[in-house]
């Protein structure tokens, strides 16, 4: 009696760790769809007509925003930022595996040096937790500052 007892606990803590891996797993993958999911729909409202527009001149620097315009770039760029922030979030913690991480950091480094943004990181870098604003930090000491022209390569 006592082997079966102890046969039915060892299934039942097995069962338990299979469960956990699965829980774990499910996770995973909808940390991954979730960041997803956002940077979506910051492309879809970015790709609004007038809104691309905005974007693609506030990055690009070429052309002076008017105040409606940046306050409009402004909260973009804070949504984007945001989303970037909880994909690094979710990448030091090892939700996020490290190819989807590495293709948003080199984004990241593809678009920070835009004059605009510099110039909102400055403002308000401090709004975003440490870790985000020392990797930034980082990358804005490898980068210069610079307008770039969308699909320059740069």
């Amino acid at each position: 009696m006592e082997l079966y007892i102890a046969i039915v606990e060892t299934v039942g803590a097995l069962a338990v760790v299979v469960s956990l891996i699965y829980v774990a797993k499910q996770i995973r993958a909808n940390t991954e769809q979730s960041i997803s999911d956002r940077l979506c729909d910051n492309m879809m409202i970015g790709s609004a007509s007038e809104l691309g527009s905005i974007i693609v001149r506030g990055i690009t620097g070429n052309v002076k925003l008017d105040d409606e315009e940046q306050a409009r770039f402004i909260f973009f760029v804070s949504g984007w930022l945001r989303t970037m922030e909880q994909a690094h979030r979710q990448y030091k913690k090892g939700y996020l595996d490290k190819a989807i991480w590495n293709g948003y950091e080199a984004y990241l480094r593809t678009v920070i040096p835009s004059k605009l943004i510099q110039a909102y990181w400055q403002e308000r870098h401090t709004i975003f937790n440490e870790d985000f604003r020392k990797m930034i930090d980082e990358m804005n000491t490898d980068l210069e500052p610079t307008n770039f022209g969308i699909g320059s390569g740069r």
